[in-house]
């Protein structure tokens, strides 16, 4: 049986994982921490351990996955890595569905390289990798921003000129769309509905709110660039353009070192000193000032914006807490909806204790919209996406 490979890749981490028959057999995600890269591996859901490995062979980690992978008995003759699907994050009309990775795919996404230098170039270079490593196999390129090509032109337009829309391409693409797909497939699992209108809010080091009507996305905060939208926990999110030409001219930056800067000396890292969530829920709830006032700032434009979708859509049937930080932490979660009860939003407190890292409903038994934890599952999102094309 024909084996899957699957690789999500950012700018400080990879995530790989081999499925044979829709089940994943293996995971092993990679990732550079403060002095040092971690590499844990899992096989058909047990943890295996973590060791710490250097920088030379965190570049050139898929031949440690292949290597795990047959030393766990996950690939032999009989079952190889058929087709390999890459997670895609970049701006760009060309790069708005889900498509076979050939050299014109590839010419075309090294020339976004300068519009998200942070996080293009990563893949780039796995994917250049991969054809190395893995000549033979078919690449596809799983976009994070086809499930926002639905979005209505009021959602998706600049006010800026028509020519410079079409010809420049600017415009909001949206991204989180892999994590915000997964979701809206898994949702009557959880809650035993399909709800008509759903706000997906991914928390996560990157953090983004969906609004969902009939399963397609009507608009969501992220924009032309993954670093905009909401604070995150290195992304500044949304800054007014006098401010950034201001910092600019002041701090002598060019383009690059803007984006540098909004990108890893934004949210979290910029407010609190640290891009962590756990860290400065940690140091918040010690009544540290400036985590705080970084957390106050954080829940109170998520709050905006959860108003602002639930107005887009007319209401709201269930609101969806997923990603990392939303699933571990109860604090976050009722921070980010605590006084939206007049809109519908009543946490259960005992039951948004209880979920930790788990699945379920955590509003009150009759409150006219569910608050649900659920996982995400780009991983799973991506090799069916592979699987299906």
């Amino acid at each position: 049986m024909g084996i899957t490979l699957v690789v999500n890749t950012g700018s400080s981490s990879k995530k790989y994982a081999l499925y044979r028959g829709g089940r994943e057999v293996l995971y092993m995600t990679v990732t550079r921490e403060t002095n040092e890269v971690r590499c844990s591996v899992r096989k058909n859901g047990t943890w295996l351990g973590d060791e710490v490995i250097n920088d030379k062979e965190y570049i050139a980690s898929i031949k440690r996955l292949l290597a795990a992978a047959h030393k766990y008995g996950c690939l032999d003759e009989a079952n190889p890595i058929t087709g390999v699907v890459v997670r895609v994050v970049a701006p760009g009309s060309q790069f708005n569905s889900h498509q076979r990775i050939d050299d014109a795919y590839l010419e075309s996404l090294r020339a976004a390289v300068p519009a998200a230098p942070l996080h293009v170039p990563a893949a780039v270079t796995e994917i250049e990798t991969l054809q190395t490593v893995l000549p033979d196999v078919p690449l596809m390129a799983a976009s994070d921003s086809a499930f926002h090509a639905s979005k209505p032109v009021m959602a998706a337009r600049y006010s800026i000129a028509r020519s410079d829309t079409e010809d420049l391409d600017v415009r909001r693409f949206g991204y989180h769309g892999l994590s915000v797909q997964s979701v809206v497939r898994r949702i009557h699992a959880v809650t035993g509905k399909n709800p008509g209108r759903i706000i997906v809010a991914h928390i996560g080091s990157g953090v983004s709110i969906t609004a969902i009507k009939d399963g397609k996305s009507i608009d969501t905060t992220m924009g032309f660039a993954p670093g905009s939208g909401l604070v995150m926990a290195s992304r500044a999110g949304d800054l007014d353009a006098g401010a950034l030409l201001e910092l600019m001219r002041r701090k002598s930056m060019g383009i690059n070192d803007a984006y540098t800067y909004l990108h890893t000396r934004g949210g979290l890292q910029g407010m609190a000193g640290e891009a962590d969530f756990r860290h400065v829920l940690e140091r918040h709830a010690k009544g540290e000032e400036d985590a705080v006032q970084a957390l106050q700032i954080f829940s109170y434009q998520v709050k905006k914006q959860l108003g602002a979708m639930m107005a887009i859509l007319g209401g709201v049937d269930c609101l969806v807490l997923t990603a990392t930080a939303a699933e571990r932490s109860p604090v976050l979660r009722a921070m980010c909806v605590q006084g939206l009860e007049s809109l519908g939003l009543e946490l259960d407190s005992d039951k948004n204790e209880e979920h930790v890292s788990r699945e379920g409903v955590i509003s009150i038994s009759n409150a006219p919209t569910k608050i649900v934890v659920m996982k995400t599952d780009e991983m799973g999102e991506m090799q069916r996406i592979a699987t299906e094309s």
